[in-house]
């Protein structure tokens, strides 16, 4: 797969629908030769992962640097405005 799309930020607040897009993904061997990371935000549960604040001007300003796609997985942080015009975005709400 030719993809313009090589670093991809997955955010999700959902454990169990993170762990399924995961399996899903890791399955298309497709896709293997872009980085994809996956993260909670602030607002979600505790547990075990990485956290991205949406509301901290710096976690932005780093998603911004370091993503070419951010996929929203029912995450309940809102997505601000310099993220949606600097990076794609895709929201997938269930």
């Amino acid at each position: 797969m030719d993809s313009h799309y090589k670093n991809i930020l997955i955010v999700s607040d959902n454990e169990m629908l993170t762990r399924r897009f995961k399996s899903w993904w890791e399955g298309k061997s497709k896709y293997h030769q872009i980085k994809t990371s996956f993260t909670r935000t602030a607002s979600g549960k505790p547990g075990a992962g990485a956290v991205v604040d949406l509301t901290k001007t710096e976690d932005v300003a780093r998603i911004i640097h370091d993503f070419d796609l951010v996929i929203s997985l029912n995450s309940a942080q809102v997505f601000p405005g310099k993220l949606v015009s600097s990076v794609k975005c895709i929201n997938v709400h269930p």
